[in-house]
């Protein structure tokens, strides 16, 4: 498992899509998308007396810096295949999968309470394309001032109940680039564009295809079955 699949982003909504989690799977334009290998959500791993949680961590490559525990029992990021490896540990009393994450939360993007998502049940959303138009009022505000502002540059300001766009009226916004829709395959362990919204073009600066070097930060090792190898996607 390791580091490599707590970090790792997918873009899973391109300009014009509809993306919608609706209890924890993903949909895209109405079809089930994933799970990808690698995938992982919250388990509940419930500790033997004494035993210790880095060990259990380590023994599944989770560096401890992600490891939320107490004193009998951790919050981890696993799929099937390591939670089976988990519970076969000498350390480990049973591992079960934790309940999704349908309240709403404040801290997801569009940060309003008419789009009052969850983790794992989220949108719908629509990606915006380049030459979309939308409609601009308080309800949808949310969703596209960021673009307007901090990724194409304009200034918006309200003059009493009015928006306006660099001085003038705002009801209607034209897209002026693409943008995309990314999704952490550590589904419960991820900042994406749940939080931070969407990914404009001209922020994409490349396609990851291959692994030079993968680094064991805490064994201080090469990670040999990691590196040189292709990027799963």
């Amino acid at each position: 498992m390791g580091r490599r699949q707590l970090l790792v982003k997918r873009i899973v909504g391109l300009p014009g899509d509809t993306v919608r989690i609706r209890n924890g799977h993903l949909f895209v334009n109405g079809m089930v998308l994933g799970p990808w290998p690698g995938q992982t959500q919250r388990y509940l791993v419930r500790l033997k007396p004494n035993a210790d949680a880095l060990q259990v961590a380590h023994a599944i490559g989770l560096p401890e810096a992600y490891l939320l525990r107490n004193d009998d029992h951790l919050e981890v990021p696993l799929n099937e295949a390591l939670a089976a490896r988990v519970g076969a540990l000498p350390e480990v009393r049973s591992v079960a999968p934790m309940g999704l994450s349908l309240r709403p939360a404040r801290h997801l993007f569009p940060f309003s309470p008419i789009q009052p998502w969850s983790t794992d049940a989220y949108g719908p959303i629509k990606v915006p394309a380049k030459g979309d138009t939308t409609a601009i009022n308080m309800g949808s505000l949310p969703l596209y001032d960021r673009i307007m502002t901090r990724y194409e540059g304009h200034a918006l300001e309200v003059a009493g109940t009015t928006l306006l766009l660099d001085g003038e009226p705002l009801d209607r916004y034209v897209i002026e680039q693409d943008h995309y829709f990314v999704l952490g395959d550590s589904r419960h362990n991820s900042a994406d564009s749940r939080h931070w919204g969407f990914v404009p073009a001209d922020h994409l600066v490349g396609r990851a295809q291959r692994v030079l070097l993968s680094l064991d930060s805490e064994r201080h090792a090469l990670r040999w079955e990691r590196t040189l190898q292709g990027v799963a996607r």
